[in-house]
């Protein structure tokens, strides 16, 4: 038996949890294997089973010695700015604090794998029960001065910024998120969180580019016939609680009472089956729960139409379709991180529909209906990634048991973004 040297061992397993860190964001939780994060090493598969029986333990030991120390006190400073009065420092970049992008992004894939699979969860749960607990320690500096706005559940205001960060990894695996703008996201949540004047002005920033906008896309009922369009509600039930890539073919085609030669002879496999369910579900409806969120925030003739709107919204997120649908969103972010053909079909659907809700804030501004002082690209990506996405994928990975109430919250958010401005 060759011994190793303990220094030779401890690169050995820096090497081994960087390399599990790179196969998470490349093929997310569900297809990381140990085989393949020995074969990357150059490894013997041996060699990774003697220091990680499991991929769990493997895991586990990566959020402990890399995710915990490294990325989970830097966010923990990150967020701690937030709290500093007339802190000019930029909540949404790495300013004062320094975060390691790449595992930023590991963690992020961790917590949208946490949404389907109990295993992701556990590995998840302590993280962001810590991140939580030093949030809501940061923000005694701003409650001990009477600066915290009141009415707000602590919880949400403690987590907000991270809710947008998660739903920024999301929607970038996709799109192209603005470059620039963070004075926009900056001041939005403090206007949010803290007991200061709706009318008080951001600081002036460069507007970022227009985002083309590719056009909406539009199903064809008549593609499918009855049975394709049985498959269709089968697949989304199954991707949406067993997630896309522990769910086959044979899978739904058994779920539907039907052959894996039903599935074939309407589509070209799993990507374009679930492609399919995102073009004639989900597209539809997130398109138009965005559009109505960004009406209610901004267009609405009167604040009671604005009322009726967010009601109708909330009503709809905790309906079984609504559920449904949002871990549909989530699985269609995941797969487009390892699924070329999910991401290409996915991209010009969410373009469209940032482009939609960043012309309606423009509309709303020229109308004089929305403050003129935030730029609309940005309002249009961070809404939609932060309250459509993060937030729910937040909720999953909290303990079980952990509740938090955003609509204070968001009802902050809209009387900011309502709130006539002077210069």
């Amino acid at each position: 038996m060759v011994k190793v040297s303990k220094e030779r061992s401890a690169v050995f397993r820096r090497q081994i949890l960087d390399t599990a860190a790179s196969e998470i964001r490349k093929v997310g939780y569900d297809g990381t294997a140990l085989t393949s994060i020995a074969t990357t090493c150059n490894f013997a598969t041996s060699a990774i089973y003697n220091r990680f029986p499991t991929k769990e333990i493997l895991l586990e030991t990566l959020v402990a010695e890399r995710l915990e120390p490294d990325l989970g006190s830097a966010i923990d400073d990150l967020d701690a700015e937030l709290w500093v009065e007339d802190n000019p420092t930029a909540l949404t970049e790495a300013t004062g604090a320094v975060i390691d992008r790449d595992l930023l992004a590991t963690l992020h894939e961790l917590e949208l794998a946490a949404c389907h699979n109990p295993a992701a969860r556990l590995l998840v749960e302590p993280f962001a029960d810590n991140r939580l607990a030093s949030a809501l320690a940061a923000r005694k500096v701003a409650e001990t001065s009477d600066r915290l706005r009141p009415g707000q559940d602590p919880r949400a205001q403690a987590m907000l910024a991270h809710s947008g960060r998660i739903g920024n990894h999301l929607l970038s695996l996709v799109s192209t998120p603005p470059q620039g703008g963070s004075s926009t996201v900056d001041h939005l949540i403090r206007l949010a969180v803290l007991d200061i004047p709706f009318d008080t002005i951001a600081k002036p920033e460069a507007r970022v580019p227009v985002r083309p906008d590719p056009g909406p896309s539009v199903p064809d009922p008549s593609s499918l016939d009855a049975i394709g369009l049985s498959l269709l509600d089968s697949g989304a039930t199954i991707f949406a609680t067993e997630g896309y890539h522990n769910t086959s073919v044979a899978r739904i085609a058994r779920a539907a009472g039907l052959t894996t030669g039903a599935i074939y002879n309407r589509f070209d496999g799993k990507a374009d089956l679930f492609n399919q369910i995102l073009l004639h579900g989900i597209f539809v409806t997130d398109l138009r729960d965005s559009i109505d969120l960004s009406t209610a925030l901004a267009a609405s003739e009167s604040f009671e139409q604005s009322a009726i709107l967010l009601t109708t919204l909330a009503e709809r997120a905790r309906s079984p379709e609504g559920i449904r649908d949002r871990s549909l969103r989530l699985e269609a972010r995941e797969a487009a991180g390892s699924e070329a053909q999910v991401a290409a079909f996915l991209a010009p659907m969410q373009d469209h529909l940032l482009a939609r809700v960043a012309g309606i804030f423009r509309d709303s501004q020229e109308a004089g209906t929305m403050r003129d002082d935030l730029d609309p690209e940005v309002l249009s990506w961070w809404l939609t990634s932060s309250m459509i996405y993060g937030i729910f994928v937040l909720e999953k990975t909290l303990t079980e048991g952990i509740e938090i109430d955003w609509q204070p919250i968001q009802a902050a958010i809209f009387l900011a973004l309502r709130t006539p401005i002077s210069r």
